[in-house]
């Protein structure tokens, strides 16, 4: 997956591939974070079923970024764009 992002952001040095790497994975680290520490307090407070919104929300995300950014775009990019 973050070839794919790399490859879309342009980012076409070492240098530049490398600071774009380092940002996706503090990002990545960020983002689990943020949903593990929701889901602990969550299941406290609200008990399983906001852990389970959470669980939701989070595949919603990320198949979303993936599946639709990543793949549908970098399609129309690489592949429609390329044949015309």
């Amino acid at each position: 997956m973050g070839g794919a992002l790399i490859a879309k952001a342009g980012a076409t040095s070492p240098v530049s591939a490398s600071v774009f790497l380092i940002g996706f994975f503090c990002g990545g680290l960020g983002w689990t974070i943020f949903i593990c520490t929701l889901a602990s307090h969550g299941r406290k407070r609200a008990g399983t079923t906001l852990l389970r919104a959470c669980h939701v929300m989070s595949a919603v995300l990320f198949a979303y970024f993936f599946s639709y950014s990543v793949i549908v775009d970098g399609y129309r990019d690489l592949i429609v764009h390329a044949a015309s």
